[in-house]
This record gives C-alpha cells, sequence and structure tokens, in this order.
C-alpha cells in the first residue's frame, strides 16, 4: 500500500510537469521580460502653437503633420479622416481646407458620411497612420520610443469608439492601432537593417530637422495616377515608401542622468515658542497645467524615461 501512494503522488508530478511544458510550448511568444507601463496619450491645447521638439503630443491625430494619401494633401490625420467620410465631394473639400484639426473634426461632424462608412473607417484610420509616421521619420522616432507600452488614448474631443474611457465604455481603437502602426515601424527597421542602401542611424540622425525635411522630400513619393475617388475597394493602391529613422538615444527610454543615491533635502528648522525645533511649513505649489481629459480619481501610469509627455511645457493651457 505504502508503494501505492508513492506511485500516485509520482503520477501527479508527472501530470504537473506535462501540463507546464505543455503550457511552456503554447506560450512560447510571451515576452520574458515585464512590459512598460501604459501610456496614456492626452488631449492638450497649446494657445501659443505646439512645441517645435517632438514629444508624445505628435501621436494626437490634430497635431499639424502634412501627409499625402490617395492623391489628396491633408494638414492632419484629422483633416483626412473627416474629408474622406463625407459623402458629398464638396464637404470633402471643405474639410480638407479646414485651418485646424478642431474645424475639420466639427465640419466632418455635421456632414453627411459615406454608407458603408461604419465598415471602412478603421482601415481609413490605419492607413492615415501609416502615412503620417512614414512621411515623417522624426514623429516615426517617437512613436518607436514608446516601446512595448500599452497606449491609452484619452481626450473628450473624441468618440469612446476611438478613445480609452475609465468608466469601460470606451474601445481604445486609436490606441490600438497606433500600436499596430509601431510594430509595423520596428519590422521596417529590421528589414532595413541590412539594406546599404538605406541611411543608417548616424547619418539620418546627425544632419538634423533640415535633413529629415530634406529626406522627406527625397524618399516620400507617392504614385496616386493609378487610384480613383473609389480607392477603398482597394487599401493598397497608393503605396507609400519611406525610409524610417532608428530610436534616437535621447527617446529610446532609457534615462541619460547619472545613476547614484538621491540627496537627501534639509528642512528649515524654526524655534517655537516652547524652543522645541519643528519643520517650517512649504509654500503652497503653482498649480500645473492640467490636460483636457484631467481624471482625479485615476491613477496616472508612469511617463517613459526620455520621453517628453504632452502639456509638459508651460505654454499648455490650464484647465480650471
Amino acid at each position: 500500500m505504502h508503494q501505492d501512494v508513492l506511485d500516485y503522488f509520482s503520477r501527479g508530478d508527472q501530470g504537473v510537469r506535462s501540463e507546464q511544458e505543455q503550457r511552456a510550448i503554447q506560450h512560447a511568444d510571451d515576452p520574458s521580460e515585464p512590459c512598460r507601463p501604459a501610456l496614456i496619450s492626452r488631449e492638450t491645447v497649446y494657445p501659443q502653437g505646439w512645441p517645435e521638439q517632438p514629444g508624445l503630443f505628435t501621436l494626437r491625430n490634430d497635431f499639424p503633420a502634412q501627409i499625402v494619401f490617395a492623391g489628396e494633401s491633408y494638414a492632419s490625420v484629422l483633416h483626412g479622416y473627416w474629408a474622406l467620410s463625407a459623402a458629398d465631394a464638396s464637404d470633402g473639400s471643405r474639410i480638407r481646407d479646414a485651418a485646424s484639426g478642431g474645424e475639420a473634426h466639427d465640419l466632418g461632424g455635421r456632414a453627411t458620411h459615406r454608407s458603408d462608412w461604419p465598415n471602412v473607417r478603421l482601415a481609413v484610420m490605419a492607413e492615415l497612420l501609416r502615412a503620417k509616421f512614414t512621411q515623417h521619420p522624426e514623429l516615426a522616432q517617437v512613436l518607436v520610443s514608446t516601446g512595448d507600452a500599452r497606449i491609452s488614448y484619452t481626450g473628450f474631443s473624441d468618440s469612446p469608439f476611438w478613445r480609452d474611457v475609465s468608466d469601460g465604455r470606451g474601445r481604445n481603437w486609436m490606441g490600438r492601432l497606433l500600436e499596430l502602426t509601431r510594430s509595423e515601424l520596428v519590422d521596417q527597421q529590421l528589414l532595413r537593417a541590412e539594406d546599404p542602401s538605406v541611411l543608417n542611424q548616424e547619418g539620418l540622425l546627425s544632419g538634423g530637422s533640415a535633413r529629415l525635411r530634406a529626406l522627406r522630400e527625397q524618399t516620400c513619393r507617392t504614385t496616386p495616377a493609378s487610384c480613383s475617388r473609389d480607392w477603398l475597394s482597394d487599401w493598397r493602391c497608393v503605396p507609400v515608401s519611406c525610409a524610417v529613422s532608428q530610436v534616437p538615444v535621447g527617446l529610446s527610454g532609457h534615462s541619460t542622468r547619472s545613476s547614484g543615491p538621491p540627496r537627501p533635502r534639509a528642512r528649515p528648522q524654526t524655534r517655537s515658542r516652547a524652543g522645541v525645533g519643528r519643520p517650517q511649513p512649504r509654500p503652497p505649489k503653482a498649480r500645473a497645467a492640467l490636460p483636457l481629459d484631467h481624471d482625479p480619481g485615476r491613477r496616472a501610469a508612469a511617463p517613459l524615461h526620455g520621453s517628453p509627455a504632452a502639456g509638459a511645457t508651460g505654454d499648455a493651457l490650464p484647465v480650471r
């Protein structure tokens, strides 16, 4: 009987090991390292204009980045998305020529949409994002620098279909499409690494923004002659082939600060009436600018090292 008990437990241990081995095979593509904290893309207003240095705010659809798509030029992703949604060509022209992304959004919301728009809008947005980040290598650097972090696209201007909402109604399609575009950019970088005709990382980054603009003019070429108004029937009719640079050191997610223990702060002491020292109360901190989608009840994710967060500059509009 003693041997029977030992055999029973031995079979149990063998079953556990077999299950663990099978689980390891089934989950072979699971990342071995933990992912980065979630990145929250916030909707922020800049009354004095967008900052000059590219940051995470460039992920927003209203960021002014001229793109060429299906033979037309659009001032931003919002211009292209809402212009292509219009059923009437005149409405599409007015949306395309809007002064800002917000104005294009308002005009597009009032216009009559194509009957097939609910079925194709995701594919349209995916193609517009590909055009944006392949035609602007400096913006691709910002997107690739987010690594494998989940992108939470928040705000109030977009519908819950596109953004992430804390109560669970949001589907966060914008964040998911940005993650898809990011993986495609990384794949392009890996494929181009073995091609000697593509500029290397140092050659692309050393020239600064002027060289990036020259690179875009040289490499970002479209062939709209083969496209027509009903281009929605064939998504691959507009090939866009642009060089995408590697991730710069400043946006790679690694902090450039010197390592070492933090220095302790000395708090000033005052003497009370009883002669016992007590800490002096600190002056109240200045209230920082808040993004439009600020939610005090929602815990914000940790920012990425080396990546400037949207709204971090002093020219952002504070929301009281």
